[in-house]
């Protein structure tokens, strides 16, 4: 049921017993638009991270290739997640146009 019930919750779908004890627990209701920019932020930052420790690493700057390469991994699983959410926004979209009303 616990499940159920936090499905229930999303999107701003709450009813109002729920939505004050989510306020009482401090939890925000933020829109898709915002959750999804804050993630397609922090995948740039990773990105941009990746390419300057690559450019360090080029350099000379750096020794450590352990920390570049992981930098690397995030940036690559970021860039893949946003690849798949974008592919599911996408047959979504045609799902729906698919309908026959």
């Amino acid at each position: 049921m616990s499940n159920i019930s936090s499905i229930q919750g999303l999107g701003g779908l709450r009813p109002q017993g729920m939505q004050d004890k989510a306020k009482a627990a401090g939890v925000q209701d933020t829109s898709f638009k915002d959750t999804l920019g804050d993630m397609l932020g922090g995948v740039n930052d990773a990105m941009v991270e990746a390419g300057k420790g690559a450019s360090r690493l080029a350099s000379g700057e750096v020794t450590d290739i352990h920390q570049v390469m992981v930098a690397a991994e995030k940036a690559a699983v970021g860039l893949e997640m946003v690849v798949e959410i974008r592919n599911k926004l996408l047959e979504s979209y045609q799902t729906i146009m698919r309908t026959q009303i």
